[in-house]
């Protein structure tokens, strides 16, 4: 055993926390709790398992239209995919992802992009060309993008005002 590299805390052996395998599982669960804490501001609904949709301004006043649709849900988890439409005129994909909501944990992960399913690391160079921490990039993106959806988002319906 490399001593430089890892200590014993009740007879396991972890990962020392300057190590680098240390600092991406710390990153990469920052990033899954953001993700979370932003989703459930954004759409509380999916706690209970509801669709949510909504418009969300772009660039020029174009409106994208946003869809959580729940695929699984059990008593602690929800499986949801992530779907983006927008009319422009193509040169950028739309978003499309799975993310799993653990609500207990409170940690929302990417699980596939882009029909792509994320494996934790990769090995690099790939034959796809994947960044070793890819799953990582992909959760800090869904975390861009939900503040985004937070600050330019719109509801699809008018909200009916009773007085």
């Amino acid at each position: 055993m490399n001593r430089r590299h890892r200590h014993r805390i009740a007879n396991r052996v972890v990962p020392q926390s300057d190590s680098p395998r240390a600092a991406v599982l710390r990153d990469l669960l920052a990033a899954f709790e953001h993700n979370y804490a932003l989703l459930m501001r954004l759409a509380p609904a999916l706690r209970d398992g509801g669709d949510v949709a909504f418009g969300v301004s772009g660039p020029g006043g174009q409106l994208a239209e946003v869809r959580f649709v729940v695929r699984e849900r059990g008593p602690f988890t929800t499986l949801f995919e992530l779907t983006e439409t927008h009319a422009t005129d193509g040169w950028v994909a739309p978003m499309c992802a799975t993310v799993r909501l653990s609500h207990d944990a409170r940690v929302a992960e990417v699980t596939e992009f882009h029909r792509r399913r994320l494996q934790a690391r990769y090995p690099y160079p790939n034959p796809d060309m994947l960044q070793p921490d890819e799953k990582l990039q992909v959760n800090r993106l869904l975390g861009e993008w939900l503040a985004h959806c937070l600050r330019w988002g719109q509801a699809r319906d008018p909200i009916a005002c009773t007085a």
